[in-house]
Formats: structure tokens, C-alpha cells, sequence
């Protein structure tokens, strides 16, 4: 209550004289104003959540480039992810993941892609790099997350995991796929450093599209 000040004992109370409540103010304004600082003071507030993911670096595309390079990556995370946000562009930008520099052949993935009331799946080994397979439709935007776990290990081959949603209709209900792939680089003999996002087409990514790194706390 307004007024009622501090029991004595307490390890927090106010500084300086209280002041009443004047008539044109709402009654209990000041009481519950007092009652939040009194909380604050003393620690019995609760701290505002955040997210475990802490953001490390970005890029916003400028419709002029398809390749994006994260190097000198930290090695103080749990896991590392990338966020593709891509814009809707008559040449939509298809995204390959390459570890440590390595554009020689190997790399496996494993995919299934979920689309109106099928699916498929797809396997590959030998390859240049963690082909996304998936080919986004033209004039569609889509959202791609890409996790690294283990990413510091140097005694396991290097895992990517993918999720990818897209739609390639414009209105109603829509049938895009959405998919969930794994792969990696399987000459892994050191922690990832480098991650390199390249175009596997000729498309560049959409002006204001973001690819963005994130680290998950340790």
C-alpha cells in the first residue's frame, strides 16, 4: 500500500521520503508503482527470457551475390545455425553448404521432402558439397534453418541438419514442400572454422534476403 514504506530487517527499501498521492492521481498507482520497485530492489523480479540462441554475424543480400561466408568461426558454442530468409524473386536463390574451404567429393545427404500428400526421399555420397536438393519455386519466398552440432569436435565427421519450408503457390491452401535433410563432410579431421553458403545454380539470393549465424550458448 501507498504510504506503508519498508518493514525494517529487509536487505532493500526505498532512499528518501515517500511521496502521497495527489487527487488527481489514479488510485493505487503509487502502491503498485512502490510494490514493483520494492520487488525490483531486492532481486524478486523475474528476469526477462532470452532466447539460448545468441546472434553471431549476418549478411543482407543485395541481389547481386550467392555466396556467403562465415570464417574464424568461435569455437564457444554448443551448436552453430544459419537462418536463410529469402525473398520472393523471379530467380530464386538454391543454397549448398561447404565446411573448412572443402569443394572436393566428400559429402553425403539424406533427405525427405514432404509435398501436399506425398513425400520422397533422396540419398547422395560423393558429392561437392551438402546439396540442398530441394529447387525453390521462382516468385516464392522460403525460410531454411541449418544446424551444426558438434561443430567443435575434431574426432567426428562434421553433421549439418536441415529444415526447410516453402511454398510454391501463391493463394489457397498450398502444397509446398517442407523438408527435413541431413548431411556432412565426411573427411572431417578438425573443427568446422569456415562455413561458405554457395549458390548451386546461377541465381543470387533477393535484394533484403538475410543469411544470418547464430550460436547456441554453452
Amino acid at each position: 500500500m501507498a504510504g506503508a514504506g519498508i518493514e525494517s530487517g529487509k536487505a532493500w527499501s526505498r532512499i528518501g521520503a515517500e511521496v502521497a498521492p495527489t487527487d488527481s492521481a489514479a488510485p493505487g498507482v503509487w502502491g503498485d508503482l512502490n510494490e514493483i520497485a520494492e520487488n525490483v530492489g531486492a532481486g524478486n523480479w523475474p528476469a526477462p527470457a532470452a532466447s539460448a540462441y545468441e546472434y553471431i554475424s549476418g549478411f543482407t543480400a543485395d541481389g547481386s551475390t550467392g555466396t556467403f561466408s562465415f570464417t574464424s568461426l568461435p569455437q564457444t558454442y554448443k551448436t552453430l545455425r544459419i537462418v536463410i530468409q529469402a525473398r520472393d524473386t523471379a530467380t530464386q536463390f538454391r543454397p549448398n553448404i561447404r565446411i573448412n574451404g572443402d569443394t572436393t567429393s566428400n559429402y553425403r545427404v539424406a533427405y525427405q521432402i514432404g509435398e501436399g500428400a506425398s513425400y520422397s526421399t533422396y540419398v547422395a555420397s560423393g558429392i561437392s558439397s551438402v546439396a540442398l536438393n530441394p529447387i525453390p519455386p521462382n516468385d516464392h519466398p522460403y525460410t531454411m534453418t541449418v544446424d551444426f552440432p558438434g561443430y567443435t569436435s575434431a574426432n567426428m565427421v562434421s553433421p549439418v541438419l536441415v529444415w526447410w519450408g516453402e511454398s510454391n503457390q501463391a493463394s489457397g491452401a498450398g502444397n509446398g514442400p517442407i523438408t527435413v535433410e541431413s548431411g556432412g563432410l565426411f573427411n572431417g579431421s578438425a573443427a568446422i572454422t569456415q562455413i561458405d553458403v554457395v549458390q548451386a545454380n546461377s541465381n543470387d539470393l533477393g535484394a533484403s534476403s538475410t543469411v544470418s549465424l547464430f550460436g547456441l550458448a554453452a
